[in-house]
């Protein structure tokens, strides 16, 4: 997804402060805090940074894209252009630097399912250092695996006692990297080690393929309020979420 169809929104980037700067619109209400910004993959913006970037190296930032407009340099040339931009909230230095490796080889439908579990391992291994690449990924269509689902997952589910349940119908589908990033975001997050004391046997609300005890509003949003945190305290911070799944009887929790 580009930046221009994210304007407005939140996001995740990850490059570096760039050494040759490209000709860019300036929004003159920020250009004190203007930081030239090579991305990984390849392009350059502009991401406002106020105090500016005090690394050398691969830094993730987190902020809302803007659209900056402004005329030609040129005399006489009345064309008008427009880029979009980054006004930047957060910034970090990239600690995990064999994610973007690690991610390339998970993008390949074809590999063994125990390759693949050694891969994730040592994402989730990784912790919070792998969060803000793995977010910036959650957009990332290249086909990562396949597997097999149940379409009426929620019709057998639900399906009155007294009826003879219906076949289930199963399918084949292609996961993108973004929604395999998406997973490995929960498998780091998820206090797994938690036992709610309203655990109990129910059938829940949430079926389907994607349910979950609680999910993520907007990972980006997300970010910029906890990448302070440690983990073990974002594990504490959840606990009462998984508490509430259990007290609703299986109603996923949204968590902002």
């Amino acid at each position: 997804m580009t930046l221009s169809q994210q304007a407005g929104q939140q996001v995740v980037l990850l490059g570096r402060e760039s050494k040759i700067p490209w000709q860019h619109l300036i929004d003159p209400g920020r250009g004190s805090d203007a930081v030239y910004v090579d991305l990984d993959g390849g392009g350059q913006i502009v991401a406002y940074v106020s105090g500016g970037l005090d690394c050398p190296g691969s830094v993730w930032l987190v902020g809302t894209v803007i659209a900056v407009e402004g005329g030609s340099k040129r005399p006489g040339d009345a064309a008008t252009f427009r880029e979009h931009q980054l006004v930047a909230t957060a910034w970090g230095g990239q600690r995990w630097m064999e994610g973007t490796d690690l991610l390339n080889r998970l993008a390949n439908p074809d590999l063994a399912p125990e390759g693949r579990r050694a891969l994730a391992d040592r994402v989730v291994a990784a912790g919070l250092d792998a969060v803000p690449v793995l977010i910036a990924h959650l957009g990332d269509d290249r086909p990562a695996m396949r597997e097999e689902r149940i379409l009426n997952e929620g019709e057998l589910m639900n399906a009155p006692p007294h009826v003879p349940a219906p076949a289930p119908e199963y399918a084949t589908v292609t996961v993108s990297l973004g929604r395999s990033c998406e997973e490995l975001l929960y498998a780091i997050v998820t206090p797994s080690g938690y036992r709610s004391p309203f655990m109990a046997n129910f059938k829940p609300r949430s079926v389907g393929a994607g349910a979950r005890m609680f999910r993520v509003a907007h990972w980006p949003a997300w970010w910029g309020r906890n990448h302070a945190r440690s983990l073990a305290d974002i594990h504490r911070s959840l606990q009462p979420v998984i508490d509430r799944y259990w007290q609703s009887r299986g109603e996923e929790q949204v968590v902002h």
